[in-house]
């Protein structure tokens, strides 16, 4: 039996921390192309893919891309070269190859520029096991009034989009297929080593604590932490390439989402059908009520009778 959140029908947990980090990992599988956040990898051929806990992809390399492309832009907008760029194992300094817009812009490490042209079937991009692509997709603009839609507001400096970047997808390159359900190793860096899995996550460790006075909509948290937060590029210069479709611009707002997510964990209103606050978990008549009709959380004891029944079932 599995758990069901009934705020969020067919989801599988309070906060998308939690949601996606014990989401089930699909089978692996053969692709020619893989999609995510809008922005589609082609391969050369099939190659054994698959996803690291989180959902984001791996590929087992070495891999020949032959196509990086989005549906993400309406009719009337098309980039140009050096937007819409991507990086490889990028690092933590103040440069970035993901859009020309910007003063911080360096063509070498513009991964989706093989040779300095596009990526096609005549000119691939090879990613190697150990590396990590990080694509973006960048706010197209014919000036501060003619822009994509939803398209943030120009920053002074800069004179373009702050963020000038929307939506960014990762694909992690690996010598051989990870185990099951572990989590994506960090995107900069050549160390791809698979250190940790879904089953060494201890979340019974978290409070459930009874919330107090006003709590954030937990479908807003969720959305908060939905997508992954790329943020290696050094100082303020980092703030105009975060994908606005994923995290906050500015460092004080980051910080703020990333304390009340952490909050969150804490709350009963993880599980608030449950009522474990008020009852700590043992097996009152309400607590087994909500057993019976939403299921088994990762938090319950699997050797306690009602739940070990449950699951049997």
């Amino acid at each position: 039996m599995s758990f069901r959140n009934p705020r969020h029908p067919g989801r599988t947990g309070g906060i998308a921390v939690i949601t996606l980090l014990l989401a089930t990992a699909p089978t692996l599988w053969a692709a020619t192309k893989v999609t995510q956040n809008g922005i589609t990898w082609t391969f050369a051929e099939d190659r054994e893919v698959g996803t690291f806990c989180n959902g984001e992809y791996w590929v087992k390399g070495p891999v020949t891309i032959v196509s990086i492309s989005t549906d993400l832009h309406p009719a009337g907008f098309a980039p140009k070269p050096g937007q819409d760029g991507s990086m490889v194992n990028p690092g933590t300094g103040g440069q970035q190859g993901y859009d020309n817009r910007l003063n911080t812009y360096n063509a070498e490490l513009n991964a989706s520029l093989p040779n300095g042209k596009a990526v096609a079937a005549d000119n691939p991009l090879v990613l190697q096991p150990s590396h990590t692509l990080i694509s973006m997709v960048s706010w197209l603009y014919r000036s501060a009034k003619d822009t994509e839609p939803g398209c943030p507001q120009f920053n002074g400096g800069t004179n373009a989009p702050r963020p000038i970047t929307r939506s960014a997808a990762l694909l992690t390159c690996l010598a051989e297929a990870p185990p099951a359900d572990s989590f994506r190793p960090p995107y900069c860096g050549k160390d791809k080593t698979i250190k940790y899995n879904r089953k060494n996550l201890k979340v019974e460790l978290l409070k459930n604590l009874p919330p107090v006075g006003a709590v954030p909509d937990v479908a807003a948290v969720e959305k908060s932490m939905a997508r992954t937060w790329v943020d290696h590029v050094h100082e303020f210069a980092g703030a105009m390439i975060h994908p606005s479709e994923h995290m906050p611009n500015y460092g004080r707002d980051m910080a703020h989402d990333m304390g009340v997510a952490a909050l969150m964990l804490q709350l009963d209103a993880q599980y608030p059908q449950y009522g474990l606050a008020i009852h700590k978990g043992y097996p009152t008549a309400a607590h087994l009520e909500a057993l019976r009709e939403y299921g088994v959380t990762p938090i319950h004891r699997k050797s306690f009778k009602p739940v070990r029944l449950l699951i049997e079932s």
